[in-house]
């Protein structure tokens, strides 16, 4: 080829890349080097682990590199081709709200609520599980309510004492109708009290005295001294055939005993007698005067004591030394009376 008459005529040193192969040497390009592809790399791996993804291969421009203003690669350095892998679990995910439903009440203070559900889409195949709440509430208030009313009175109850003024009471509920959220409460009190029964208790009374000892029997395996005179008895508590007192009002009481010895033309020891509660000792009384058999005189003494007694309790004279009739003088008494009933 005329490569100097080419130049001139087309200006072929300009196009590079025809000048190459025509006038390689005149137009200085016997440097120049067009690029080229090198192989393709291994596929690579599913680039999913599940689902549909792809695999991936790349080349290089590098077999040769072009240089000296030589051709790039044509084409297409990376290639790609589908892989499929198993279907991928589907995370649930929230539907819209419902709309607020109806206030449930017609008066007062209320809850609307309104729902949403985790299907937009489902949960699948191990799928996580919405996060949240499936309702939601906000307060509705209505018109204010009636208000409550009390019901009628209750029977007065039973009066806590039968005589000197005891207590009873009557009750009421603010139940007609029950307050509302908004409404006013009942006004006045739910429970009344009165005075009942105000008339004077009769007076708790037990006491008696008796003298003129009368013998000394049995009674229930028990030796009693017996007396024949009531000079007081109220209560009906105490028995001249038994000469027992047996308590029929629980409290404290007093007991009093006068023995008097017999003033006698022969010598008289001694009068003594023991007074019990039940079977228990409570005093000794004894008269006396000179401590030997020498004493022919009168003489007497005194005792008493306070002592509690509960009701059927007993108080009894036993271990009465010498026969009352022949020793004692007839003013010998035996005196009991109530001090303070158990209240």
């Amino acid at each position: 080829m005329d490569c100097i008459t080419l130049d001139k005529l087309f200006d072929i040193c300009d196009d590079i890349h025809d000048a190459k192969t025509v006038c390689r040497n005149f137009c200085n390009l016997c440097s120049l080097v067009d690029g080229n592809w090198a192989e393709w790399s291994p596929w690579s791996v599913c680039d999913v682990t599940c689902g549909q993804g792809k695999y991936t291969r790349i080349r290089t421009c590098t077999d040769p590199a072009p240089a000296n203003q030589g051709l790039d690669c044509e084409g297409n350095a990376t290639d790609t081709k589908p892989c499929v892998k198993p279907l991928c679990p589907v995370h649930g995910e929230w539907s819209d709200w419902s709309n607020w439903g109806s206030c449930p009440i017609t008066c007062g203070i209320g809850i609307q609520k309104r729902f949403r559900n985790c299907s937009n889409p489902y949960p699948l195949r191990y799928g996580e599980h919405c996060f949240g709440n499936t309702i939601d509430m906000r307060i509705c208030i209505r018109k204010t309510c009636d208000d409550a009313g009390w019901t009628h009175w209750d029977s007065w109850s039973t009066c806590s004492l039968t005589c000197g003024g005891g207590m009873q009471s009557r009750s009421r509920t603010c139940t007609k109708p029950r307050p509302s959220v908004f409404g006013h409460n009942c006004i006045g009190n739910p429970r009344e009290t009165q005075i009942c029964n105000s008339k004077r208790c009769p007076p708790i009374v037990s006491a008696f005295s008796v003298d003129k000892p009368h013998t000394y029997s049995k009674f229930n395996g028990i030796d009693k001294l017996t007396f024949s005179h009531f000079i007081y008895q109220q209560g009906g508590d105490f028995s001249l055939a038994t000469g027992t007192f047996k308590c029929s009002k629980p409290g404290v009481y007093h007991f009093i005993v006068t023995l008097v010895k017999k003033r006698s033309s022969t010598r008289v020891d001694q009068v003594s007698c023991n007074m019990y509660k039940d079977r228990s000792l409570v005093i000794i009384i004894r008269v006396d005067p000179t401590d030997d058999d020498t004493d022919k005189g009168s003489a007497a003494i005194t005792e008493s004591v306070i002592i509690h007694l509960n009701k059927g309790d007993t108080v009894f004279l036993s271990d009465c030394k010498h026969p009352p009739s022949t020793y004692m003088e007839y003013w010998t008494s035996f005196t009991g009376f109530l001090l303070y009933p158990d209240s």
